[in-house]
This record gives structure tokens, C-alpha cells and sequence, in this order.
């Protein structure tokens, strides 16, 4: 190694040295601990019962996106803007086996640990009981948003976390918004319920959102769980990353206005089936589609939406509706307002119940997957179908009670074949009633193609074949006098 590169060396492995001996971890302990009720309020805190002792001492410089921070016997976290590496959140535990979050807070980092001094009380306010000594430390249960805004950015595992937005004893105006670490690194989060509450105030509007890069996996969703009063609205915004529900969404007040507004990313129902509806409530239950919506569901798993649910666009996009995942989308409520791409793919059913996407710009359906109504198939000649077929076996289908049109064409179907559906040969058919099962069917009506392969219709069957080599030879002809011509022109 000449002296150049042993400069070079050195100067690179002093700058990594100093990178990792410049973070550091620091411990917060409030000063509040004898009585409790400290609030955590920011890394400079200006009223004493906010203040702390820090070890080590927090330099002049502050602390850092590369520290980690743990944070002891504070009752809750009220106004903060906190960028580090790792937050941990110990609770006095003065009133419940959580805390509250106040005002506007936004915790970034790459660990995000909330815990509390378990069962830390006795006795209601003003005779409460608390111990300063407690040393059962247990991940927190209750985190409540009291009239405030969070914001995550960062993994968080807990899995007896239950947020609450808003509470029975102040609601207010609160939010919860979930998002990735930064735009190049997604987040994690799994915990257990998020329950929108409210108090018997007339007013309450109260949000759940999803960004990109938050991949989010809950038991419930529930809403009004407290059920105080009537008229509040309640809003999900998924905005991309992946929410996926255990257990249940269930509505529990009457009166509630609650609306999904599914833009993009992913809804996703894993362990069991997931109804999405009224469940006997006299609420207003909107979901809103965007460009980029998506269902996933776990193969031999259903998620339903119910009758009594409005579908919409939302404004301004296209409402798309893709399911993947294997399982079953059932949608018992107008699809009139689906006017987007509809994908059905990875062996999944999209049960349209007795409606039909006619307002559709696109029919897609995966190899292995189908879509069924027990309506009409309505088509128009501007409709596009688009099947799959992986092989004979294997290819994407329709079934309804029978097609109608409201001109005289079906519109175009198109066939996406895969060149491994010819390994065993150079045809295959398939029967016609595979591909669409329905009466009063006129295959004449539709602009059929399939790409660079052949087809013919005998009676019952349609038949794909590969072109003999006289046809290949001419259409590489073609495309050496394309290029030609294109080389001419430059």
C-alpha cells in the first residue's frame, strides 16, 4: 500500500470512528417522579414540570438523529418534534398502563418503544395512590390521543398497544398519522386496536392515516367505541403502504359519519374474514377509491363490502379496484362508481354479487383467477376484457347470469398468453363456457385478440396456436424494413 491510499486509509477509518463514537444514549429521568405527573415536552424544557435530569448530560450541541433516548416516570408526551435513533417512552403509570399524547407530536426514529410502571395506581382522582418505586415495567396498553395530533415515523412493535383517537373525556379535533422512516426507508408498525372515540360534545373529527412506507398490521378498527353521541365523522385515509386487519372493522355508534378514503397502497385481510359495513348502525359508511387501490386477501379469507356502503371516486382519480393475495373481495354494494382498472390476479375472486364494473375502463383477470356476478355482464363496445392463460388449465374466467350490451358490440377481449402455455405443443384449446360462463352469449360480438398468436373458434371451443414460420419470417421481415426505414430518416 503506497502513502497516498495509507492517507487515504487512515483519514476514512478516523471519520468512521468518530461517526460512531459521536452517537450516544442518553437517559431522561423527569423530576416530577415523586408526584407522577411530569410531562415529556421536548429536550429544552422552559416550565419545571416539564424539566429532567439527563445522563449523560446533554451537551451544547443537543441530541442527535443518531442518539438513542429513553424517557422514565413522565405521565405523558405534550408537544414535541422528536428526531432520533431509538425512543423509548417509560409512563409513570399515575393514572392507567399508558399515557396521553397532547398537541401536536411527531416522534422520527428507527425504534419507537412506549412502555408504562404496570398497574401504578390505586384509587380514583383526588385519591390516588402511586408508587415512585414501581418496577414492573410493561409495554404500554392505553395510548391516548387527547385532543392532539401524532405522528410515527418508525417501527413500533407492541402487541397490546390499543390507540385511542380522541377519548370519552375529551375528543376534540385528534389525528393519527402513520408513515415511513423517510421516502427510502418503510416502516414497520403492529399493534393491536386503533379505536376512535369521542365525548358528548357535539363536535368531533377525528383521522387515521397511512402514508407511503408504513406497512401496518392491527387486530380492529373501531369506531365510536365509546358512543357518546351522534354526528361524528371519522375518517381512514390510506395513502399507500399496506393496513392489514387481523380480526374486525366494526362500527359501533349510530349517527357517525365514517369515511375510507382508499387512494393508493393496500387494505389487507389476513387472519380472518373482514366485513367492511353499517353492522345494524344507522351511520353514513363511505369508501372512496383512488387510482391506486388495492385488496389483499389471504387465500381461503374473504373481505366483504356490504350493502349500505357508498363506493365513490375520489375526486379528481380514477376509481381503481385491485384485489391480489388469493382469496375473495366481495362487494355486495354499487360498483357503478368504479371507473378505473379492475385487477383481478395471484389466483383471487372478485365476487361482484349482482352487479357488474360496466363503468370499467379495463377488465383485467389473472391466470387462476375469476370474477362472478349473479347479475348480467353489461358491456358496451368500448369495454376492454383482458384474460390471462397460463396454460390449458390454468387461465382467468368470467361467470355471470348472461351478457347484455347496450349497443351492438361486446367491445374487445383480449388474450394474455403465456409462451409456456405451448411447451407441450403448438395449440391448445379451452371451451368457450371456461372462460365466460354465461347464457346469451354471442362470441361473434367481440373483437378477440391474442397477440402474437393465432386462434380459431369451433363451436364450443376456442383454439390458440403458434404461427408456422412462414408467418414469422414475414413479420421479422416487416420489422427489418421498419428499421430500415428508421435508419433512412436519421
Amino acid at each position: 500500500m503506497n502513502s497516498t491510499y495509507r492517507r487515504l486509509f487512515a483519514t476514512a477509518m478516523t471519520l468512521f470512528c468518530a461517526a460512531g463514537l459521536s452517537a450516544e444514549s442518553y437517559y431522561l429521568e423527569s423530576n416530577e417522579r415523586e408526584l407522577g405527573t411530569g410531562d415529556f415536552a421536548g429536550f429544552n424544557p422552559t416550565q419545571d414540570s416539564h424539566k429532567f435530569t439527563a445522563t449523560p448530560e446533554i451537551p451544547e450541541g443537543g441530541i442527535t438523529s443518531a442518539d438513542d433516548v429513553t424517557l422514565e416516570w413522565f405521565s405523558d408526551i405534550s408537544g414535541v418534534n422528536v428526531d432520533v435513533n431509538t425512543f423509548e417512552f417509560i409512563s409513570s403509570g399515575r393514572w392507567n398502563n399508558g399515557f396521553s399524547f397532547k398537541n401536536n407530536v411527531v416522534i422520527k426514529a428507527k425504534n419507537i418503544i412506549f412502555k408504562s410502571h404496570w398497574n401504578n395506581k390505586t384509587g380514583t382522582p383526588p385519591g390516588v395512590v402511586y408508587d415512585p418505586n414501581n418496577s414492573d415495567v410493561r409495554d404500554a396498553q392505553a395510548l391516548n390521543i387527547y385532543r392532539a395530533s401524532l405522528t410515527l415515523m418508525g417501527n413500533f412493535e407492541n402487541s397490546s398497544a390499543d390507540f385511542y383517537i380522541g377519548q370519552a373525556y375529551a375528543s376534540g379535533t385528534c389525528s393519527l398519522t402513520l408513515s415511513g422512516y423517510d421516502a427510502n426507508t418503510p416502516a414497520t408498525y403492529n399493534f393491536h386496536n386503533v379505536a376512535f372515540s369521542y365525548d358528548s360534545e357535539t363536535s368531533g373529527q377525528n383521522t387515521f392515516t397511512i402514508n407511503d412506507g408504513a406497512n401496518v398490521s392491527i387486530n380492529g378498527l373501531y369506531f365510536s367505541q365509546s358512543n357518546l353521541a351522534e354526528g361524528k365523522t371519522s375518517t381512514v385515509n390510506l395513502n399507500g403502504g399496506t393496513l392489514e386487519v387481523r380480526s374486525e372493522i366494526k362500527v359501533q355508534g349510530n349517527g357517525d359519519n365514517i369515511t375510507f378514503n382508499h387512494g393508493a397502497g393496500t387494505l389487507k385481510a389476513s387472519a380472518r374474514d373482514i366485513t367492511i359495513g353499517l353492522n345494524g348502525m344507522t351511520a353514513n359508511l363511505a369508501y372512496n377509491l383512488g387510482s391506486d387501490a388495492t385488496f389483499s386477501v389471504d387465500s381461503g379469507r374473504t373481505l366483504t363490502i356490504e350493502d349500505g356502503v357508498t363506493i365513490s371516486a375520489i375526486s379528481g382519480q380514477n376509481a381503481d379496484l385491485r384485489v391480489v393475495g388469493g382469496g375473495t373481495v366481495r362487494v355486495n354494494a354499487s360498483v357503478g362508481a368504479v371507473n378505473g382498472t379492475v385487477s383481478v390476479s395471484e389466483n383471487s375472486v372478485l365476487d361482484l354479487g349482482s352487479s357488474w364494473v360496466s363503468n370499467a375502463q379495463t377488465v383485467s383477470i389473472g391466470a387462476g383467477s375469476s370474477i362472478t356476478t349473479s347479475g348480467n355482464i353489461e358491456l358496451s363496445d368500448t369495454s376492454e376484457i383482458v384474460l390471462a392463460i397460463s396454460s390449458a388449465t390454468e387461465f382467468a374466467s368470467i361467470e355471470g347470469a348472461s351478457i347484455t350490451t347496450s349497443g351492438e358490440r361486446y367491445g374487445s377481449l383480449i388474450f394474455d398468453i403465456n409462451a409456456s402455455a405451448f411447451e407441450d405443443g403448438t395449440e391448445f384449446s379451452i371451451s368457450l363456457s371456461e372462460l365466460i360462463s354465461a347464457s346469451d352469449i354471442d362470441w361473434s360480438k367481440f373483437d378477440i385478440s391474442a397477440g402474437q398468436y393465432s386462434y380459431s373458434i369451433d363451436g364450443s371451443s376456442i383454439t390458440f396456436q403458434v404461427p408456422e414460420p412462414s408467418a414469422y419470417a414475414a413479420a421479422l421481415g416487416a420489422l427489418a424494413l421498419a428499421f430500415a426505414a428508421f435508419r433512412r430518416r436519421r
